[in-house]
Parts: structure tokens; C-alpha cells; sequence
């Protein structure tokens, strides 16, 4: 069952009794709450005129009636104002509106009574003084009348004072009131329920919070169980309306404009009800402070100095002229020139060495906050290296060098630059010596630089020249005829010519050629060209011969072998005599290698510029003379004497090469 909220409990022990009669109509307590006060009257003042209206109407509706609160006037016109009249005015049917109450106290505020239920009623407050009635307020917010109800009830420590929540969600209270704790903001004791009322709290006082910020104080009301503050801002009213919230009648409002001027109001919650605001503080500059701190700063290190970006705090309401530093937690030291911006630059630094750098930054006022550290280390590019040596190699030149100076920060890469000009190509080691690809063949300087996270640093001076080579390739289509030996050269001792097409030179000239026959070892040739003559043969033996190049690299791949077989050289013919008209007399020297015996020697005649043999003839031992026939006269022919040697243990001799040539002609 619903209880209605109507009847006057005779004490607070009548609490219970309260209660159980809630289906009473409030109409009765509501009654007793719209007293009207007399309104004093006051003689007028000179030069008085009407107040301004009263601001803030708040209203609350009841049963048959609305409960009204206000905001006095700001203003009294001069004259002390005598009372307050609050109207109303019915929305729904105008004829049911006019009804009025009047108080002294717009707090406590007061009943209008006869409103007609579930009409929406608005009203609005007038003040009086010896002038007369001021304009009327702005209407307060609509309310609808209507039968309240209790909703829930409670009864306080010792059963002293009882409290009841109604249906429109607002709350009536009665009994001992010592500590104001019925929340109508009074200490008096209520035998009849009296409503829980928000009362505006005292002129509040301002004094300073710090940049942008201002403590505002002020006397509360009993009833309130919070407080809001207001800034206004009367310099620059868009910079306004900051508040901040207490359940203490202080507290700190922030995000104010340094150099404006603001006034400060506070309202009171009671828990249902707002209050009307307080009057406005005297008005209150907000003045400038010390800078905040720089944020994210970020150091970039130079050579012996640090570029410090940052973003700067707020300047206090006073412009920041200039910033300090402090390296290593010492002492602060001005920017000198002034620098007011960011980035700001710190010289006089050792690079390679880390730094902790703070910031602050300095106006008018003093100096500001210090900002959190950062490390930067100061460096420079690398100094120049020293080329020491190139080696050059096979397409390759190995470079040995030795650093300059780091910069203040590890090196880590060099770059080499080919014949003073072009592109810098990286050298991909920071270690010495360090091999570079080239062309076999060309000549070459190289310069280097190191490189660090600064950049690249200065050029080395250019090595000496360098062709880099490799060793010659194999001599190809080698072909060799047999060289002879005779009566000045050792037993064999023989020769031969080796005819070859040379390989490539491997990037450096070829100084000469080696030549290895079968297994032996490796002996100089005589000439640089083709073709050589090699020597140290064995006469009548298969000689298997190879060649290689030779040049500054060294010695070259070896050519696929050739053989040869060498001999000794024959007779040489000294006179030919014709003999008749169809023959010649040939005459030859003997002279055979020492240790050397001759079975015989055979003389030939060739048809002149041939091989085609037109006449023979045979000697033994140590003849000399030979008569060959059957030729044609008239004829020119070419004569060789060729020697047999004997092979002990052999039924074969070794046939000399043919001797010189010599040229006859038979006779007509």
C-alpha cells in the first residue's frame, strides 16, 4: 500500500506512529510549512530605487502546492529589501494560476498553496523595498502538483530524528535538529516535518593555487553534502566556466587564464536539492608563475655540442626568455646568446662523451621547473686512415691501413674511392688489411675514409699505383721441330724449336717462358715469343717437352706436353764436281761427335727446291767422296749427305740429319 505523507508527528518518538499513518494526506504539513512572514516596512532611502530580480527560482511540487527557492537579488536598489513574492502562473489552464506566498528568506523559500493538481504550473520571484516591487524573475523550471506519497522513511541515531524520502524525490524531516542534522539549515527542533533544503553558501574568499589555478573558500551550509564552484572569467568570458567539486568548503579550481580576471560562486548539494549560488568573490587576477617543465626532449649530438628538441611547458602567464641546462646533474648554466626556442643548441661538450642534460626554462618570474634528463654523446665524422700498403692480387688488391681518429663514436664501416674520382663504394669490414675487387690488367690507386653514425669522414691520401695480375694462362698449339747437335755440342745434348700460341698475360707483361722436359724440373727457355729453343735434349729419344708463361705474379699454368725427337746434324757437302754429262762427284767433311763411330754415309740428289730424290750414293767408314750417276744433264739438283751411326747392341744405326745443302749443275 501506498503512504501518503499528510499528518504532524507530536514528537520525535512519534516516528513510528508516522509511519504507519502514511496513507495521510502532506497536505496538512504543507499547510503548516506556508506561514506567510510579514514583511517589515522600511522607510525609503534617498535616492533608492527597486532591486534587481531575484535569480536561480528552483521549485518542487506537492500536493495542491509547489515549494519555491530562490537566489536574493543581487542588488537591493539602495533600500534595504522588506520581502519576497513568488507567483504562479498555471500553463495548462491560465485561469487556475495567481496564486502567490512571500518570504524574507529565499533559502528557506516558501509554499504556494490552491494549485490545482496535474496542472503545469511555472513561477516566478519578486523583491521589494521601500521603492517598491523589482521586475520579476526568470520562471523556474515547470513542476506538476500532485498527491505525494512517501516512498520510505528512516529514523536517525537514538531514534532523535526521523526522515522521510516522498515521491517527488524530495525528502521532509522533524525532531531534535541540535547539530542541524534535519537539513533545513537551522539547529532549531521540528515537531513537524520541515523540508531538507539546500542553503546558498557564504560569500566565498579566493586566494592563489599555483599557476592557473586559484583556492576558494567559503562557510557552508548544515545541509549540504557537496559544493560546487564557478569560475566566470571577466576579462574574456569564453575562458570561463571551470569548476571543480569539495565535500569541504574549499577547494582548488584549475585551468584558469594567467592575467585574466575572475569571480568565483558556489553552490551546495544537499543530496536532493541544489542550492541557489552563492554571491560572487571579490574579483580575482590570476597571476603569472614560473614556466613548467620542458617535455619530450630529444638530443641530437654535434661535433663538441647538442641540438636538445623539446616541447615547451606553459610559460606562466609570462613569456619564457630564455632556457638553462645542466649537464650531469651540475650546475644550470644560461643559453648564451638567449635562445627561447626549441631546439636549443649546448656547445663546449667532449665528444665520445655521454651527457645527462636537463632544461628549464626561465621568464620574468624566475626560473621554472627542470625537466626529466636526456643522454646524448657529442661526436664528429671519423678522421682520414693511412693507406700503409696495397698488395694487388688476382683481380683483387689486398689494402692495409690504419685508423684515424673515431669522432667520439665507433667507426663502423671504411669506403674506398678508385683513381681519385667516382663513386665512394663501401669496403664492408672495419678491419685491416681489406680486399677490394679490381680489373687484372689496369692500374689502380685507391683512397679510403671511415665512416661512423655522424657520416663519412675525411679521404686518406691515394696509395701508390697498382696493376693487379694473375699468373699467365698455358701456352697452346705447341709444335716442335727437332734441333741438332755436332761437333761443338755435348753428346746428347740436343735442341729443339718449340713453335706456340702464348695465353693470356694474366693483367702483367710476360718475362719470360720455362720449359720442363718429362719430369724434370722447370729451366728458363731462351726468348719471350714464339718460337723458343730449348736445349738439354736426348739426340735420338722421345723427348716429351711443356711450356709456361712466366710474369710478376708468377709462373703460369703449364701447356699440354709436345714431343720431339732431336738428332745430330749430318755431313756438310763442300764440292760437287760434274762428272760427264750425267753424273757428279760429291766431296764432304767427317767430322763426328766425339765417342762416335760411322757405318756409312749416303749422299742424295734432290731435283732443285724438292724432296724428290733423282740420284744416290753410299760411302763407308771414313770416305769422303762419292760419285752418284744416272742424272740428266743440263739439270740443277740440291745434295745432303746424311751419316748412319751404329747403336752398340742394336742391329740398327741412327741416321744424322741431312747435312747442308749444296747446288750443282750437270753438264750439257
Amino acid at each position: 500500500m501506498v503512504k501518503k505523507f499528510v499528518g504532524i508527528p507530536s514528537s520525535p518518538i512519534g516516528s513510528e506512529r508516522f509511519v504507519r499513518r502514511g496513507n495521510l494526506r502532506l497536505t496538512a504539513l504543507l499547510a503548516v510549512l506556508g506561514v506567510l512572514v510579514s514583511m517589515v516596512v522600511m522607510a525609503p532611502t534617498a535616492g533608492a530605487a527597486v532591486a534587481d530580480a531575484p535569480t536561480e527560482v528552483t521549485a518542487v511540487g506537492f500536493d495542491r502546492s509547489a515549494a519555491v527557492w530562490f537566489t536574493a537579488s543581487s542588488f537591493d536598489g539602495g533600500a534595504p529589501i522588506t520581502g519576497y513574492t513568488v507567483t504562479a502562473t498555471d500553463s495548462t489552464t491560465s485561469a487556475n494560476g495567481g496564486q502567490t506566498c512571500t518570504t524574507t528568506d529565499p533559502s528557506a523559500g516558501c509554499t504556494v498553496a490552491g494549485l490545482t493538481n496535474g496542472d503545469s504550473y511555472t513561477f516566478t520571484v519578486t523583491a521589494t523595498n521601500a521603492d517598491g516591487a523589482s521586475a520579476a524573475s526568470t520562471a523556474s523550471t515547470a513542476v506538476v502538483p500532485a498527491v505525494v506519497t512517501v516512498r520510505s522513511t528512516a529514523a536517525g541515531s537514538m531514534a532523535n530524528h526521523s526522515c522521510a524520502v516522498l515521491s517527488n524525490d524530495t525528502a521532509q524531516c522533524w525532531g531534535y535538529n541540535s547539530s542541524g542534522q534535519l537539513g533545513d539549515n537551522t539547529t532549531t527542533a521540528r515537531r513537524t516535518p520541515v523540508a531538507v533544503i539546500a542553503a546558498a553558501p557564504t560569500l566565498p574568499t579566493v586566494a592563489s593555487g599555483g599557476g592557473g589555478a586559484a583556492r576558494v573558500s567559503w562557510t557552508g551550509s548544515l545541509s549540504a553534502l557537496t559544493y560546487t564552484v564557478t569560475a566566470t572569467d571577466t576579462t574574456t568570458p569564453v575562458n570561463g566556466g571551470q569548476t571543480c567539486v569539495s565535500s569541504t568548503v574549499s577547494c582548488t579550481i584549475n585551468g584558469l587564464t594567467i592575467g585574466d580576471s575572475y569571480t568565483f560562486a558556489v553552490t551546495a548539494y544537499s543530496g536532493f536539492l541544489t542550492s541557489a549560488a552563492s554571491e560572487s568573490s571579490s574579483p580575482y587576477s590570476v597571476p603569472a608563475v614560473t614556466p613548467s617543465a620542458p617535455v619530450s626532449l630529444v638530443g641530437t649530438p654535434g661535433d663538441g655540442s647538442a641540438s636538445i628538441e623539446f616541447t615547451a611547458g606553459a610559460d606562466g602567464g609570462s613569456a619564457i626568455t630564455n632556457y638553462k641546462y645542466q649537464l650531469d646533474g651540475g650546475s644550470w648554466v644560461a643559453l648564451d646568446p638567449t635562445d627561447a626556442t626549441t631546439p636549443v643548441s649546448i656547445t663546449g661538450l667532449t665528444n665520445g662523451t655521454p651527457y645527462s642534460v636537463k632544461l628549464l626554462a626561465v621568464n620574468s618570474v624566475g626560473d621554472g621547473t627542470a625537466s626529466s634528463a636526456v643522454l646524448v654523446t657529442p661526436r664528429t665524422v671519423p678522421g682520414a686512415p693511412n693507406v700503409s700498403s696495397v698488395t694487388p692480387g688476382n683481380s683483387t688488391v689486398s689494402v692495409a691501413f690504419t685508423s684515424g681518429a673515431t669522432g667520439g663514436s665507433l667507426i663502423t664501416d671504411y669506403e674506398y674511392q678508385l683513381n681519385g674520382s667516382g663513386s665512394w663504394f663501401s669496403l664492408g669490414t672495419t678491419s685491416s688489411p681489406a680486399s677490394i675487387v679490381v680489373t687484372n690488367g689496369v692500374a689502380y690507386t685507391v683512397k679510403l675514409r671511415a665512416v661512423n653514425v655522424a657520416g663519412s669522414g675525411p679521404a686518406s691520401d691515394a696509395s701508390g699505383s697498382f696493376t693487379p695480375r694473375t699468373t699467365p694462362s698455358a701456352p697452346t698449339g705447341l709444335s716442335a721441330t727437332p734441333g741438332t747437335s755436332f761437333a761443338s755440342v755435348t753428346p746428347g745434348n740436343a735442341s729443339a724449336s718449340i713453335a706456340f700460341a702464348p695465353g693470356a698475360d694474366g693483367g702483367a707483361a710476360i718475362t719470360k717462358y720455362q720449359y720442363r722436359v718429362g719430369s724434370g724440373s722447370w729451366t728458363d727457355a731462351v726468348g719471350t715469343s714464339s718460337p723458343i729453343t730449348v736445349s738439354g735434349l736426348t739426340n735420338y729419344a722421345n723427348n716429351s717437352i711443356r711450356l709456361r708463361a712466366v710474369n710478376s705474379a708468377g709462373a703460369g699454368a703449364a701447356s699440354s706436353p709436345v714431343s720431339v725427337t732431336p738428332r745430330q746434324a749430318g755431313p756438310a757437302v763442300t764440292s760437287a764436281t760434274p762428272s760427264g754429262r750425267t753424273g757428279i762427284v760429291v766431296t764432304f767433311n767427317l767430322n763426328p761427335l766425339p765417342g762416335t763411330t760411322v757405318a756409312y754415309q749416303s749422299v742424295v740428289a734432290y731435283a732443285r727446291g724438292t724432296n724428290t730424290v733423282r740420284g744416290t750414293c753410299r760411302t763407308y767408314a771414313k770416305q769422303t767422296t762419292c760419285y752418284i750417276g744416272g742424272l740428266t744433264r743440263a739439270t740443277n739438283y740440291d745434295l745432303r749427305v746424311t751419316a748412319h751411326l751404329p747403336v752398340p747392341g742394336k742391329s740398327w744405326q741412327n741416321a744424322t740429319a741431312a747435312g747442308s745443302i749444296l747446288q750443282v749443275r750437270t753438264n750439257n
